[in-house]
């Protein structure tokens, strides 16, 4: 009896899949994993029907676990293991980068303000010396956060 109910939900998951009804059919093949945790065909097509990428790989683990020659799902695995790993390196900037590029900008606004000053200001005398003083000041702080930032890594 229990294996015609599995039966029963795992055909109206399939349908569900096919009209498009995607909660509704993840609805159904959950119910027979639910029943039957080693359901291969509920977890793959469950995997498929998923966009959270943790939790296909949950099902796409599971579908490895009840067959470990289930090629397609080791497949598909992979293929989200290297979008996730692309998406870490290549997808932007790192918070070093940010960081370096930050602090790189502030600088570089120093050292125009000190070029400005200094031919603005020549006759005050200090208008150097204080931009020279607000630049090594911005350096030391960028330093400061920049080990900082390396001790929150390690």
């Amino acid at each position: 009896m229990a294996n015609d109910e599995i039966s029963r939900l795992l055909k109206q998951g399939v349908e569900a899949a096919r009209a498009g009804e995607r909660d509704r059919a993840k609805e159904l093949l959950l119910q027979v994993t639910d029943m039957d945790s080693s359901n291969e065909r509920a977890w793959f097509l469950l995997a498929s029907l998923e966009n959270d990428p943790e939790d296909k790989q949950i099902y796409l683990e599971n579908v490895l676990f009840v067959n470990p020659n289930n090629e397609k799902a080791q497949q598909m695995l992979d293929a989200l293991e290297r979008s996730r790993s692309k998406s870490k390196s290549g997808g932007g900037m790192s918070n070093r980068g940010r960081l370096y590029v930050g602090a790189g900008l502030a600088i570089a606004w120093v050292i125009v303000q000190a070029v400005l000053l200094s031919a603005g200001f020549a006759r005050r005398g200090n208008a150097t010396a204080t931009a020279v003083s607000i630049a090594s000041t911005q350096t030391r702080q960028f330093e400061n956060t920049d080990n900082a930032f390396q001790t929150s890594e390690a």
